[in-house]
């Protein structure tokens, strides 16, 4: 028998935090029998590789994709809107994005924050947004047409999340053509450091500031990471490209 199990890092086993509490003992188990089982394992990044390094050495890192003929793209337009999609919970960090544009908005007075998504923290970022006099804009339960619109009419995407599993919002706003911020982790290695974007330790809100003001100065800077970011996804996150990937891992357990 061909296994090859998908698993999430313990962290991400489920999106409901008390349930996770419950299952993790029972998720950690399952996963410790289905790896001692397989034949290959494959994950989406480096971090998971070297957390599952472990169990097995036979270990295939293999990125999810992304649809470049639905999230096409489309050039920067003539704004100063940051987009970001996220559960609206402490770790994933929004709330240091609107500390670091509250100081952005000293030089840039137009920006504003698309934020998509919903959860616990909703309340309290609006609370400090508007502290901050920063203009925010709340989508909650998009569609996929919605959310395309929304990466076309944004001049950057940001993800400041201190844990996570992939970061699929930023390869569908990199298969659109936006410069994009994210934290700098195994997660988001899709992100190259001055090239397509920015990575920046978490929680350095200062250099994240920076990075945004960097972008809203110079627009050819910020065309120029957006093409090469729409580079990257044709180049390493075409689906079809990814599904020989999987075939190859198949081919090989199979012989």
């Amino acid at each position: 028998m061909v296994e090859l199990p998908h698993i999430r890092l313990p962290d991400e086993l489920t999106t409901i935090d008390r349930i996770k509490k419950l299952m993790r003992p029972i998720a950690l188990r399952l996963t410790d029998e289905t790896i001692k089982k397989a034949s290959k394992i494959v994950v989406v990044n480096e971090g998971a590789k070297q957390y599952y390094s472990k169990y097995t050495d036979e270990i295939e890192v293999i990125p999810y994709g992304v649809d470049h003929q639905l999230f096409k793209y489309v050039p920067l337009p003539e704004n100063k809107n940051v987009v970001v999609v996220s559960r609206l919970i402490k770790r994933r960090g929004v709330h240091y994005i609107i500390q670091a544009l509250s100081g952005v908005i000293k030089y840039h007075k137009d920006v504003v924050l698309h934020i998509v998504g919903s959860g616990s923290m909703k309340s309290t970022l609006e609370h400090l947004a508007c502290k901050n006099n920063l203009a925010v804009v709340f989508h909650n339960n998009v569609t996929i047409n919605k959310l395309k619109q929304i990466f076309a009419n944004s001049y950057v995407f940001c993800h400041f999340s201190m844990s996570d599993g992939w970061n699929q919002p930023a390869l569908e706003a990199m298969s659109v053509g936006r410069p994009v911020i994210c934290t700098n982790a195994p997660f988001n290695s899709m992100v190259k450091h001055e090239k397509t974007g920015f990575l920046v330790d978490f929680p350095d809100v200062k250099t994240l500031a920076d990075y945004f003001i960097y972008l809203f100065d110079d627009q050819d800077e910020a065309r120029r990471m957006g093409k090469n970011s729409r580079k990257e996804v044709l180049k390493n996150y075409d689906w079809d490209k990814i599904a020989k990937q999987y075939v190859g891992v198949f081919e090989e357990v199979i012989r």
